[in-house]
């Protein structure tokens, strides 16, 4: 049987390979040029409803209804949904907006209950 050192009862050899692989971590810094690590960590962090850019002409709101859109003039129509969803999915940005049967239209709104992705 073969005896490596131990330190308090720990494989030296093993934590010697653990420490290598930490090290190589520190190595990788998140770039503030939005690529690499950076970016996998920027594409799970939604902004913040408040901070979001509303596109011109549209009024949006994140409500407990869901995503509420409505358009500045004239008012939507029943049969506008999908001019109502491009807004929303802008507003939501790279996730997109969680649109489905549910959606609806109601006094001049689109409300999408799924709200964004």
């Amino acid at each position: 049987m073969t005896q490596f050192a131990t330190y308090r009862g720990w494989n030296v050899r093993r934590l010697g390979g653990i420490f290598a692989v930490l090290a190589l971590g520190a190595c990788a810094p998140a770039s503030p040029t939005g690529t690499g690590t950076g970016q996998a960590v920027q594409a799970r962090v939604a902004a913040p409803a408040q901070l979001r850019a509303v596109p011109e002409g549209y009024q949006i709101a994140q409500s407990p209804a869901g995503v509420i859109v409505t358009r500045s003039q004239p008012p939507f129509g029943d049969a506008e949904g999908a001019e109502a969803k491009r807004a929303v999915q802008a507003w939501c940005g790279t996730g997109g907006v969680a649109s489905g049967p549910d959606d609806y239209f109601q006094n001049g709104s689109w409300i999408f209950p799924g709200g964004c992705k």
